[in-house]
C-alpha cells in the first residue's frame, strides 16, 4: 500500500503531461502538469469518461479532436501497441466554459497484464506556441503572394492597355511598321506593312524575315 502510494505521489509530481485512462476511457489518474496544462482539477476529473472532461469546441463545425483521439486508443487497445498520432488541434475547455486553443502532440501506450490492456497511458506535449507561430507565418506569406498576384493581374492589366494604345498608333501612321525578336521572326506588322508586301499582318507573326522575303536579305 505503501509503495503504491509513493508511485502514486511519483506519477503526479512528473514532469511530463501524463493522463490514465481505463480501456472505457474513465480517467483513473492524472499528473500536475497535465492539470495545469489543461486548467483542471484532479478531483473534479478522475472517474469521469475523458471526452465528458475534454469535448470538442461545440463552436467549431470542424473540430476533429475526439474522433482522432478517440480512434487512436482504439487502435492502442486493439494492437497492445504504442500509438503515436500527428500534431492534433483539441481546444480545452476553460473554467469558465470558453475554449482556449491549444495543439498537442500526443502518444496513447497501453499497459498490459496477461497480454489484456488494463490501461493506457496518454502522454502529450503542449506545442501550441510552435503551431500558432507556423499559422502566423503560413498567413503572412498568403497574404504577401496574395499582394503578389494582385500586382502582377494589375501590372498585365496596364500592359494591355498600354500595348493597346501602342497598337493602335502604329495601326494609325501612314508608314510601315513592324517589331522583330532576337531570331529576326516577326513579332508585330502593322496594316501598312500588309498593304505593302501584299501580305496578312497576322500571317507574318512567329515567322523568319529573311524566309518570307529572301530577296531583302542584303
Amino acid at each position: 500500500m505503501q509503495q503504491d502510494l509513493h508511485f502514486q505521489k511519483l506519477f503526479e509530481s512528473a514532469a511530463g503531461l501524463y493522463l490514465v485512462v481505463l480501456p472505457d476511457l474513465t480517467i483513473v489518474a492524472v499528473s500536475r502538469a497535465y492539470l495545469k496544462s489543461t486548467m483542471t482539477e484532479r478531483d473534479k476529473i478522475t472517474g469521469r469518461r475523458l471526452f465528458d472532461v475534454f469535448p470538442d469546441n461545440p463552436d467549431d463545425p470542424d473540430a476533429t479532436g475526439t474522433t482522432n483521439l478517440r480512434a487512436s486508443l482504439e487502435i492502442a487497445i486493439k494492437t497492445g501497441l504504442p500509438h503515436r498520432m500527428d500534431i492534433q488541434k483539441y481546444p480545452i475547455r476553460r473554467p469558465d466554459g470558453s475554449f482556449e486553443v491549444r495543439y498537442w502532440s500526443p502518444l496513447n501506450t497501453p499497459i498490459l497484464e496477461n497480454n489484456k490492456v488494463t490501461c493506457l497511458i496518454h502522454n502529450v506535449v503542449d506545442v501550441t506556441e510552435i503551431e500558432l507561430l507556423k499559422l502566423e507565418d503560413e498567413k503572412r506569406r498568403k497574404e504577401y503572394d496574395d499582394k503578389l498576384i494582385l500586382l502582377n493581374n494589375q501590372l498585365k492589366q496596364e500592359l494591355k492597355i498600354k500595348s493597346a494604345m501602342i497598337m493602335d498608333i502604329f495601326e494609325r501612321i501612314t508608314d510601315g511598321f513592324i517589331a522583330l525578336d532576337k531570331n529576326f521572326n516577326y513579332t508585330y506588322a502593322n496594316k501598312r506593312i500588309g498593304e505593302i508586301t501584299h501580305r496578312d499582318p497576322a500571317s507574318l507573326i512567329g515567322k523568319n524575315v529573311w524566309e518570307e522575303f529572301p530577296d531583302a536579305v542584303g
